[in-house]
């Protein structure tokens, strides 16, 4: 099933549990893809290495100074930065 025939057919709900039924199936399913996500970011990262970070204010550099379950702490020029792994990128 492609995105367009999902579309149409969760447009096609009329009955409230059955939107609440697909809600938590995304949920779930969401949560699943972060926690994938996360294990991929975090194999390839460790302690000391160089990366580098886009966020909201912009570009950050840094070293990873520890790894927690799906953040990691960046130690930059300007201060330490908590920073999910999935923004992070080899530098």
């Amino acid at each position: 099933m492609n995105l367009p025939e999902l579309e149409a057919g969760i447009r096609s709900l009329t009955k409230t549990y059955e939107i609440n039924r697909v809600i938590e199936v995304l949920k779930a399913q969401q949560k699943i893809v972060r926690i994938m996500e996360s294990s991929r970011s975090k194999a390839g990262l460790s302690v000391g290495d160089k990366v580098t970070a886009n966020g909201r204010n912009g570009s950050i550099r840094g070293t990873i100074r520890k790894i927690n379950r799906t953040k990691a702490i960046v130690d930059t020029n300007s201060g330490a930065y908590n920073v999910p792994l999935t923004m992070l990128k080899a530098a």
